[in-house]
């Protein structure tokens, strides 16, 4: 395992780095891009390359990328200005909705009490009624009271006076036929 490994870092630097190999070719040694007379090849490609990338980046990815955060950040403001008017209508709804179950309310409260008064009200005539025809059963029947009353004190009347004639009929019957009075001994 550690033999594999120093073969890829062997390789790897190599690869990375060719003038490790080429350093000693010339009778010179180091790198190559410290060497001064690469410096105005050098200059000259990091101007050229980084001019290069300065203008693309700067006049076709950059404005491309300004024009999508303007555009996502232009979205962003319209759906919040959106979000905002949806809230107020919201909750203009939402106040609409309370008047109106507000209202509803004391619809339903009035109609409720308009109904217990107008059943109240048909209590009391019923318990009128049913007053009037308790007054008018109990004086009838004070009324029959009254005459059974007044039927069985002449009844009694009647039947005393009966049982009164028939005694003295007794009685004068008896001191009729012994001649002496019923009491006399």
């Amino acid at each position: 395992m550690d033999k594999m490994r120093n073969n890829l870092t062997i390789t790897a630097g190599l690869a990375f780095c060719p003038s490790l190999l080429l350093a000693n070719e010339g009778g010179k040694a180091g790198l190559p891009q410290l060497d001064t007379s690469w410096y105005s090849s050098q200059i000259f490609w990091l101007l050229l390359v980084f001019g290069l990338l300065y203008i693309v980046v700067g006049k076709i990815i950059a404005p491309k990328i300004g024009g999508v955060i303007e555009s996502r950040q232009a979205k962003i403001d319209n759906d919040l200005a959106r979000a905002e008017q949806l809230i107020k209508l919201a909750g203009d709804e939402k106040a609409k909705a309370m008047h109106e179950a507000s209202h509803a309310q004391q619809r339903a409260k009035e109609e409720v009490e308009a109904a217990l008064a107008k059943t109240n009200q048909a209590i009391a005539e019923k318990d009128m009624e049913h007053d009037q025809k308790l007054q008018a059963i109990w004086q009838e029947n004070a009324q029959k009271l009254q005459k059974l009353s007044d039927n069985f004190a002449k009844a009694r009347a009647d039947s005393a006076q009966d049982l009164a004639g028939q005694l003295m009929a007794k009685i004068t019957a008896n001191s009729n036929n012994t001649g002496k009075g019923a009491f006399n001994g």
